[in-house]
């Protein structure tokens, strides 16, 4: 399974965005197997401690993502997408319509948090300047695994919004990440493992505001 994942996130590298993104998606991961294996020991101390059995409203993480999706169907950017897929060198550009924007970021924006399905933490991160909240699916066979968000510590703007999507169909499983930059782009890596062992990779990176590109 490691060797997949290598292989799945190293066609992200060809660009200096995909290796941007990289980073973060490692930099997640590894905060989450922190969490659940060695939490006790973690110098990022939580902020808040929640109760998986409370019905109240979790942080509202996608509140924050719709209101940038909101902005994007509202101000005129130049909004495209590139495409990029495993063993192919050439990555395909191309401008899309704010329908289908909507279309490709629908699977983010409507998700439904709450405190009785998903486990909320938060950490305050001095080295980024940012609040990490993460919510996490407490049944483990949810095709919602995660969703994490980092904050600015002094705005409580939404900085960066990593969620992570799982599904088994039977003679294939799919993996589908987002990464979500506010006010700047979205990146979807998708990855279907076939029972064969076929394995198909997929990168779309819809960009409205990035000037680092």
């Amino acid at each position: 399974m490691q060797q997949h994942n290598n292989s799945f996130f190293s066609s992200l590298l060809s660009t200096h965005y995909f290796y941007t993104m990289y980073k973060y998606f490692i930099s997640i991961v590894f905060l989450l197997v922190s969490i659940i294996a060695c939490k006790n020991n973690s110098k990022e101390k939580p902020v808040a401690k929640t109760n998986t059995t409370d019905t109240a409203k979790v942080f509202p993480i996608v509140e924050l993502l719709q209101n940038d999706a909101e902005d994007v169907q509202k101000t005129p950017y130049y909004l495209y997408k590139i495409t990029k897929r495993k063993g192919n060198k050439t990555k395909d550009s191309v401008v899309i319509s704010r329908e289908e924007f909507a279309k490709i970021a629908a699977p983010v924006l409507n998700i439904h948090l709450d405190k009785k399905n998903f486990r909320e933490d938060a950490f305050q991160d001095l080295n980024t300047q940012s609040f990490t909240i993460i919510n996490t699916s407490i049944n483990p066979n949810a095709e919602l695994r995660s969703i994490t968000a980092l904050l600015n510590d002094e705005t409580n703007k939404l900085k960066t919004a990593f969620i992570m999507f799982e599904k088994n169909y039977g003679d294939s499983t799919v993996k589908r990440n987002y990464y979500w930059k506010a006010n700047k782009s979205l990146a979807v890596a998708t990855s279907v493992r076939y029972k064969s062992g076929l394995v198909k990779e997929e990168t779309q990176l819809i960009n409205w505001n990035d000037r680092d590109e």
